[in-house]
């Protein structure tokens, strides 16, 4: 990056009020300086724009795409969108601007990390150290194996009720998301613990 770039006044105007009236740490500063930095110069070599004030939402627009083709993450390119989203905020505050370019540009998705999924060893092991002649434990071992075998909820479990199983049809009816009833079958190996369990607690 091309330190010289951000020697532009207003660039500097808005670094002094991040460091004194904001008092941003130092890595932060840091981040700010090389994303604006990067995209000055992207402006630069590519539309030959030597400052922001003179900016489009189209201009920004192609630089994301140009990062998304380096391989940039979309998490790194909404961090630097951020930091030209408060350099142009800075600037129209300033009267240097008369509407915000970024107000047209969307920052890209961010994907949802999965949740990580236990091995079946990990559930073997788990089912090792809790033991069953003792009814709390019972209890344990057969709330682990629903979560694991069912995929049920836990604010779905807390609120079954002897009513809810349907033994018949090897079904238990829960209270879901958004109080929507929905329908979990049960396998016999797990009714017939459940029978048990309501035996040990009466």
């Amino acid at each position: 990056m091309n330190n010289d770039i951000l020697n532009i006044d207003s660039c500097r105007s808005f670094l002094n009020y991040l460091q004194f009236e904001k008092r941003y740490s130092a890595h932060t500063l840091t981040s700010y300086k090389t994303d604006i930095g990067q995209f000055l110069a992207y402006l630069k070599e590519i539309y030959e724009l030597d400052d922001l004030e003179r900016v489009s939402h189209i201009h920004i627009r192609s630089w994301m795409i140009h990062l998304v083709g380096e391989g940039v993450s979309p998490k790194s390119i909404t961090r630097k969108l951020s930091a030209l989203r408060s350099i142009f905020k800075f600037f129209k505050r300033m009267g240097m601007l008369s509407s915000n370019p970024m107000s047209k540009v969307n920052p890209p998705r961010l994907g949802k990390k999965l949740p990580d999924t236990l091995r079946k060893s990990h559930i073997e092991k788990l089912f090792d150290t809790i033991g069953i002649d003792d009814p709390f434990d019972f209890r344990n071992r057969l709330i682990i194996e629903l979560f694991y075998l069912t995929g049920i909820r836990r604010s779905e479990l807390i609120q079954i009720r002897d009513g809810d199983i349907d033994w018949s049809n090897q079904q238990v009816k829960v209270l879901g998301k958004g109080n929507k009833e929905r329908i979990i079958p049960l396998s016999a190996g797990i009714l017939n613990k459940i029978g048990q369990w309501q035996k040990m607690k009466t």
